[in-house]
Order: C-alpha cells, then sequence, then structure tokens
C-alpha cells in the first residue's frame, strides 16, 4: 500500500510543527485536532505517501498543497456557520454537509490514492464512503452519547449523519473497546480496535516533588462547556481544597476556558475565581509544557471515548483523577491514576487530598504511567493500521 489518503480534522500548524515545517508556510487554517498529522508522519516512516484532505473555512475552492516529497495536503471549503445562513447558502447542517461533502469528494478524486482512511463517522466517512474508492471508517467518538449530552437540532443532524455510515459503510475501526462496545448497536458491523496513536518522547526532566501546599492543578477541555465535560464539578472540588492548602491553584486550558469566557463567567457568578488561570485555547506544544509545571490532571468529564489527554499526561509522569464511569476512561488509564465518581465534587476533593497525603503512591504512579503509555506510541500503532488496512484493501 504506497498511496493512502487521511480524511479528517487536523490543523495547520499541527502539520507545520509535526513535520518541521517553515513557519512562514501560509496554508489555510483547517480544523481540528492532531491525530491525523501523527498518523501521517507514522505512514510515511513505514514508505507510504500520504495525503491530507481537510476541510477549512474562509476559503471558496479546492487548495493543494505538496509539502515534502512524500506528503501532499488538500483544504476543502468548510461553511463556517452550522445553522445560520452562509451568505447565499445554507448552514452546514441544514443540507447534511451536502456541498462540504461534494468538495471532499472532488479532492479524493485528485488525490491519486489507493486507499482512504476517514475519520469520525460524519461528512468525512460519507465523503469516503461515496468515492468509489477503498476506504476505512475510523469511530472516534460515540454520536447517539454525544447527542444525549448536547440535545440540540446540530447534534441531531450529526446523528442522522452518524446512521447512514453505519447503514452505508464498511471497513470500521473504533478507538477503544469501550467506543466498539457502544457502537455496536447498530447492525452490528464487524469492527475493529486499534487505540489512538501518539508521538512518545522521551522528556529529559525529574519530575518534581510536589508541594501539597501549593498543589498546581490542570484541567484541559475540548469539548466546550457542556454537561458531557462536568468542568463545573472540577471547580467546585478545587474550591473544597482550597480551604484546607490556600495556596494551591487550578489552571484551565481549551474551549470557553479563557478570560472572560464562559467558564470565567461561571466562577465569576458564583465567587470562584480564586487562584484559577483562564488560559484558553492554546496549540499542544504549549499544553505539554503546562503538564510538566502542573502535579495532577484532573479530568472531570462525564464520557469519553478514548481521551488523549491522558496520554499526554501519563507522557508527563503527571499523575490524573478521572471518572471511573467515564466510558473509556478506566480502560486507557488503567491503575495510572485515581479514578473516582467525578459526578460528586466531594469525590474529587478527596482524591485530590489522597495524593497530598500519599506522596509514594503518588511517585509510583508517575514512574509507572510513563512506562505503560509506550503501547501507545505511534511507531507500533501505524504498524497495526497497515496490517489490518491491506486486509480491507484486498477484500472486494
Amino acid at each position: 500500500m504506497k498511496n493512502i489518503t487521511l480524511l479528517g480534522p487536523v490543523s495547520s500548524k499541527d502539520i507545520i510543527n509535526k513535520f518541521k515545517l517553515s513557519k512562514n508556510l501560509k496554508l489555510p487554517k483547517g480544523h481540528g485536532i492532531s491525530l491525523l498529522s501523527i498518523l501521517a508522519k507514522g505512514f510515511i516512516k513505514n514508505g507510504c505517501k500520504v495525503t491530507i484532505i481537510i476541510l477549512s473555512d474562509y476559503i471558496k475552492k479546492i487548495k493543494n498543497f505538496f509539502l515534502t516529497k512524500n506528503l501532499k495536503i488538500i483544504f476543502c471549503p468548510l461553511r463556517p456557520n452550522g445553522l445560520k445562513f452562509n451568505g447565499k447558502y445554507l448552514g452546514r447542517a441544514l443540507d447534511f454537509f451536502y456541498r462540504e461533502i461534494q468538495y471532499l469528494k472532488k479532492a479524493i478524486n485528485i488525490s491519486n490514492t489507493n486507499f482512504i482512511c476517514a475519520h469520525w463517522t460524519y461528512e468525512y466517512a460519507i465523503a469516503a464512503i461515496n468515492s468509489k474508492k477503498k476506504y476505512s471508517i475510523h469511530i472516534r467518538d460515540i454520536a447517539h452519547k454525544i447527542f444525549f449530552f448536547h440535545l440540540d437540532f446540530y447534534r441531531f443532524i450529526r446523528f442522522l449523519m452518524n446512521l447512514y455510515v453505519f447503514i452505508f459503510g464498511k471497513n470500521f475501526i473504533a478507538n477503544s473497546h469501550y467506543t466498539k462496545k457502544n457502537v455496536k448497536c447498530y447492525f452490528n458491523r464487524k469492527i475493529s480496535v486499534i487505540y489512538n496513536p501518539v508521538e512518545f518522547i522521551n522528556h529529559k526532566f525529574k519530575k518534581k516533588k510536589f508541594n501539597k501546599k501549593k498543589l498546581k492543578i490542570l484541567i484541559v477541555t475540548s469539548g466546550g462547556m457542556s454537561k458531557r465535560k462536568n468542568i463545573e464539578n472540577g471547580i467546585f472540588a478545587f474550591n473544597l481544597l482550597l480551604k484546607k492548602y490556600p495556596y494551591s491553584s487550578l489552571t484551565l486550558i481549551g474551549s470557553d476556558t479563557e478570560k472572560y469566557g464562559k467558564y470565567y463567567n461561571f466562577c465569576k457568578k458564583n465567587n470562584l475565581l480564586k487562584n484559577i488561570k483562564f488560559t484558553g485555547y492554546i496549540n499542544h506544544n504549549k499544553v505539554i509544557n503546562f503538564m510538566h509545571k502542573s502535579d495532577i490532571l484532573l479530568n472531570p468529564s462525564l464520557e469519553e471515548s478514548f481521551g488523549r489527554n491522558y496520554i499526554d499526561a501519563m507522557i508527563c509522569k503527571l499523575p490524573i483523577i478521572a471518572g471511573k464511569y467515564s466510558g473509556a476512561t478506566k480502560e486507557i488509564v488503567d491503575k495510572n491514576g485515581l479514578l473516582v465518581d467525578v459526578r460528586n465534587s466531594n469525590e474529587i476533593y478527596k482524591a485530590l487530598i489522597y495524593y497530598c497525603k500519599n506522596h509514594l503512591i503518588y511517585k509510583k504512579i508517575s514512574q509507572n504511567s510513563y512506562e505503560y503509555v509506550k503501547k501507545f506510541d505511534y511507531k507500533n500503532i501505524t504498524k497495526k493500521y497497515l496490517n489490518l488496512l491491506m486486509k480491507f484493501s484486498e477484500n472486494k
């Protein structure tokens, strides 16, 4: 398999950083997270030529860039508004991303690909299904779970698109056994499981022994302010901790965490602003820098289909507190953190105190997690992908 096309969200900044391209390179913005750039790097190291096809707003036509001899990237127009009009065009959800899917299909035709890896079970997967090329569909979230937490029209449209993919699609790969179990209800499709890849970096630093009187807690969220992410309970737990250790601090990173944003306003309304830093969305490298300086990663999310932040934390030797009923959390974190009922802020508080009073356990988790996380390294994961994709490509 020599030519692989990756369809899915990824930011241009992440591609530039991952492949160490010129910072002056002017590319459309792209959108989304860093998963595809890691996969592309792994496939290229295994002798493949890779084309990444991404949607990006504020462009009016398909744009094609040859970045290296083995990497090409194609940007397709994305209407900025989901439900509101975009000039003379409908919101993208109102016609089920029809225009975006047509652009993606055109990009596939010019990619000269042997095989398509479409990520998420929405517009990218629909474009792959309708392309008449051989493809795989990579399941990275659970549409009906997300719809349950976000009961709005936009998520309902996404759920219907997801149903279309499971009716007409094939060659499914889930990012966790939890994800597989929860999507098997769709027509009992055969689904393989391959964990998300990460670039394992041998960090040359010694994790300092934390000062419980100045505990540095980190929350990273990608989903914005929502019932599913449950960040408010993490903030309440931190407020309980301040009563015992008043010099502790909490840093919030991600969607809606900027100063004067939704979480800031929530904290201000509830008189909870003390010792909380509101960072907003920052790139992945800066997130890692914050993890190096922190003592604990707190993830109070009620549902995770994988949990990329867990892997980053373990690479940084950062012990975790997360939900024991929160989807794939137990599967991914394993014994490398404290898992509690995050629906109860008092339970989160008790876990914080437990780390403070048990330095040896904190240190053991820190060291063990660093070794455990190596199994997610992209070099191993992409080999598993290639073996499975080869089988898919041989099927009629």
